[in-house]
């Protein structure tokens, strides 16, 4: 038995001498071999000098005396493990603190770059707005270099620019600020956010500045642009409409006319602003299906037939096609399409009653109305103001929608 332990014991103080060697192996680093070589020392020293090694196994007979030793074995070889863990973690540390630092180094090397290529400034303020921070590219655009203004007031180096003096002020007393600010012909796109102690007081300002003065005169141009090309599209339908009044003689003016009003009063009933524009190529187009109708039809000197009536009816549906046909005239194409439709239903070309009319075809019949009873046909001469004003308000709940011939009587009114 007491062979046994000795074994034992030998064999755990082993298991911890090679355990050191592992890992001097795993890691290759000096200091781990120098406490390796230690430990593995310890362990030899201890095993060689033990009662069981000098004394003759034999004549061991006292099996317990052995135990102390055991445990000793055991708590070294714990102890051995434990530093290799300790060690390894450490070394798992170092390596990630290290990759941390390369990629910290990384980032600052690719924001010097942005910072010293890219139109931007960047800048930091104290509580009082003295500037402690003044770099970036886009300086140069403002004459100024790098570090230039670092100890000076942003009140004093900006005086007179109320929208950098603004949002400075609006920083400063706590408040992120966003704006575009004018610097002389440049345009800068400035964000600024306070820096706040623990307390929750404003310690100081950061801010960033792009120069967006290229991207602005570009828009300027493509607005240009965009305004000349709708332009263009209304001289083209104005000119399409001045071609109509020519071959319907008895109708020439009218479309001018009827336009100027419809716009008036669709913005008197609430039309949108924005959408007025749509209204008003409506009402020069509300007549354009007429290119459809034969001019044995569109220039008789007399009433026409029932043919010629369902033929002449057809006039909207063919606006229709024409128009949708064309995306920068979907818009506009209630009008042409819908503004012979009555309030009562007994409309044409589908017979649409009510509000289910598109407001500005509503407000362009009462116009449309006026205008043709007020002017000279061929077979019809025209009707003086009042009994035109009377006939509107006969078909106030009839042919129109009674709100919007209120709307208009009162126009004519304020007239």
């Amino acid at each position: 038995m007491s062979q046994i332990v000795l074994l034992t014991s030998i064999v755990i103080r082993l298991l911890a001498f090679f355990w050191s060697v592992d890992l001097v192996r795993r890691f290759r680093d000096w200091r781990l071999v120098l406490l390796s070589g230690v430990l593995g020392l310890m362990v030899l020293r201890h095993a060689l000098n033990s009662p069981w090694v000098r004394a003759e196994w034999p004549r061991v007979a006292d099996v317990g005396s052995a135990l102390p030793a055991i445990l000793v074995s055991i708590g070294l070889l714990i102890t051995v493990i434990l530093i290799g863990r300790m060690i390894e973690d450490h070394r798992s540390a170092l390596e990630a603190a290290s990759a941390a630092t390369r990629a910290l180094q990384e980032n600052q090397t690719r924001l010097q770059f942005v910072v010293d290529q890219a139109p931007v400034v960047l800048w930091a303020l104290d509580n009082e707005g003295v500037f402690t921070l003044s770099e970036g590219h886009g300086l140069e655009a403002l004459g100024l270099q790098p570090g230039e203004v670092v100890g000076r007031s942003v009140f004093d180096v900006y005086n007179g620019n109320a929208g950098v003096l603004s949002d400075a002020r609006k920083a400063l007393a706590g408040h992120r600020a966003r704006s575009a600010v004018r610097v002389g012909d440049l345009v800068f796109e400035s964000r600024q956010r306070p820096l706040v102690d623990s307390s929750g007081r404003v310690v100081g300002v950061l801010g960033i500045a792009v120069d967006v003065t290229a991207r602005e005169r570009a828009m300027t141009d493509l607005e240009a642009t965009n305004r000349a090309l709708t332009n263009a599209y209304d001289s083209t339908l104005e000119g399409w409409v001045r071609a109509l009044d020519l071959r319907d003689r008895e109708t020439e003016g009218h479309t001018k006319r009827v336009t100027k009003l419809t716009v008036e009063l669709a913005r008197r009933v609430g039309v949108p602003e924005d959408e007025l524009v749509h209204v008003r190529r409506g009402a020069l187009l509300h007549d354009i299906g007429k290119i459809g109708i034969p001019d044995a039809v569109l220039r008789k000197p007399g009433p026409l037939d029932e043919d010629e009536w369902k033929l002449m009816r057809q006039h909207p549906v063919w606006a229709h096609e024409m128009i949708s046909a064309v995306d920068f005239l979907q818009p506009a194409l209630d009008i042409p399409y819908c503004h012979h439709e009555r309030w009562d239903g007994e409309g044409y070309p589908r017979g649409l009653a009510g509000e289910s009319i598109p407001l500005s075809a509503r407000v362009f019949a009462v116009i449309d109305v006026w205008d043709a009873l007020r002017s000279d046909r061929p077979y019809s001469e025209a009707w003086d103001e009042d009994r035109v004003l009377a006939h509107l308000r006969e078909q106030a709940g009839g042919q129109f929608d009674p709100a919007v011939v209120e709307e208009f009587l009162g126009m004519l009114a304020e007239a």
